[in-house]
């Protein structure tokens, strides 16, 4: 691992001018972090430990009724779109996120993002509040400002499409996100597959899909949507990043039943990418990740954060430093490793990382 780290460091740091574009789209909240409040004595707080400890509150009041307070850590800009854009602006690309930002006008959580980054509004922002633990997050989203978001909605809109078009011929990186949210996402992405990239002169590009928990979705859903990803093959490398729940998800999609006991998720994740068509799949959970493509899987072991400051983003924060690494010439294990360092800055402190900080970080693992 030392010899690793010490060659991502080299690498990054040789490449760190370099300033790639990217496009992301197409979600947009305002996430309200907070944290259920166990017990309370005067001002003392005690706050659930785990999502178990905090299932078992919630089922003592099945058929009763009861409450729980709540303690909001932070409101804050939120959705996949906009916390990958802020991410990958740290890391020094040059990138236009259009989501769910507000309407008539950006709405104020987004404002300091749009100093760094070019924000495009499609409509009012999506409102979330995610309850953290110390093993995870809930969240529970209000949705609606997504139901009339299909490709028809964009492309009647004349500005929107020339946003689209121009950045299929101008960026490095398309990131398409938040897949389980947006009820027209297949919709969207068929749409910009069919309408829009055939007539674009740009071809080496990359596609980053991120689904988001896909539970919700039925197998058919999940099925359509692998097929329009198999249309981006055709115009520059596909990658679709799942985290350990999203490929147990897919794989159960896909195969009709769950991985059975004691199958490693590398072997999961080797039977996924043979079932789909795509060209990379990233699989990043908590303590580790993998990258399988035809020519050889890499995984890539890391650490976890002992006191994490914030959990929600952590996936995003992921994605971007992986693929702002992979764009600019890193290995793969290097850019799975500044992937995970790029979480870890993130999870440890609640700011997106800068390559230097992605340095330090490894520095110090």
């Amino acid at each position: 691992m030392k010899e690793l780290i010490e060659e991502t460091i080299k690498e990054l740091q040789k490449a760190a001018d370099l300033v790639p574009k990217a496009f992301v789209g197409f979600d947009g909240y305002v996430d309200k972090i907070q944290l259920p409040v166990k017990s309370a004595e005067g001002n003392e707080k005690v706050f659930f430990p785990d999502i178990f400890d905090f299932s078992k509150h919630l089922a003592k009041h099945a058929g009763k009724s009861g409450q729980v307070e709540l303690k909001t850590r932070i409101t804050k800009a939120g959705g996949n779109a906009p916390i990958m854009s802020d991410a990958l602006c740290s890391l020094n690309v040059d990138t236009t996120c259009m989501g769910t930002l507000g309407k008539p006008k950006l709405n104020a959580v987004f404002q300091e993002l749009s100093t760094r980054c070019k924000l495009v509004s499609l409509g009012p922002e999506a409102v979330s509040n995610a309850f953290e633990f110390g093993d995870g997050k809930i969240i529970f989203s209000e949705l609606d400002v997504f139901d009339e978001l299909d490709w028809a909605y964009i492309k009647k809109d004349k500005k929107l499409k020339s946003e689209i078009k121009q950045a299929l011929e101008e960026v490095d990186l398309l990131a398409f996100v938040d897949w389980v949210n947006l009820p027209h996402a297949t919709d969207i992405w068929r749409g910009i597959a069919k309408d829009l990239l055939p007539k674009a002169s740009r071809k080496k590009r990359y596609f980053f899909f991120d689904l988001c928990d896909p539970s919700k979705k039925s197998s058919a859903s999940v099925r359509e949507m692998l097929e329009v990803l198999s249309i981006y093959q055709d115009f520059g490398t596909v990658i679709l990043g799942l985290n350990e729940n999203e490929t147990i998800l897919m794989y159960a999609a896909l195969k009709g039943e769950e991985p059975h006991s004691g199958q490693s998720l590398i072997t999961t994740s080797k039977i996924i990418f043979s079932e789909i068509s795509v060209d990379l799949l990233l699989v990043h959970p908590n303590a580790n990740s993998i990258l399988v493509s035809k020519e050889r899987t890499v995984e890539v072991n890391g650490k976890l954060v002992a006191q994490p400051k914030v959990l929600t983003g952590a996936g995003d924060n992921f994605n971007a430093g992986f693929i702002t690494s992979w764009i600019r010439g890193l290995s793969a294990e290097s850019s799975l490793l500044a992937g995970m360092a790029a979480s870890g800055h993130y999870i440890s402190t609640g700011q997106s990382a800068s390559i230097k900080d992605i340095i330090h970080y490894l520095q110090n693992w």
